[in-house]
């Protein structure tokens, strides 16, 4: 591969590293109070998404990238289970509905 093919291909692959980093920070509506029923951010939500980073880090050639890949996958991983707990903990209890403003 060429050195100017090599660097496209690090530069796009940052750029997707960058998208779903900043996609785990966004996506913090999972902690909110609301009945997890209610929300798409389940445990199999983040897993599959997880699995979509591991795939995508297999596909690629540069070891930074792929590590780093592999980094956003562990954390989709990290949220999956904080899901799957809260899962378990609304089941267990009744929160008042959110009042609204």
């Amino acid at each position: 591969m060429g050195s100017l093919k090599r660097r496209q291909t690090a530069k796009n692959t940052l750029s997707l590293i960058e998208i779903y980093s900043g996609e785990l920070r966004q996506n913090s509506e999972w902690l909110s109070p609301m009945s997890t029923s209610q929300s798409k951010y389940t445990a199999e939500f983040y897993l599959e998404r997880a699995e979509e980073m591991r795939s995508l880090a297999d596909q690629m050639s540069n070891p930074d990238a792929r590590q780093k890949m592999i980094g956003v996958a562990e954390s989709y991983e990290r949220l999956a289970k904080c899901a799957a707990d809260k899962t378990a903990l609304m089941a267990r209890i009744k929160l008042p509905e959110p009042q609204a403003e």
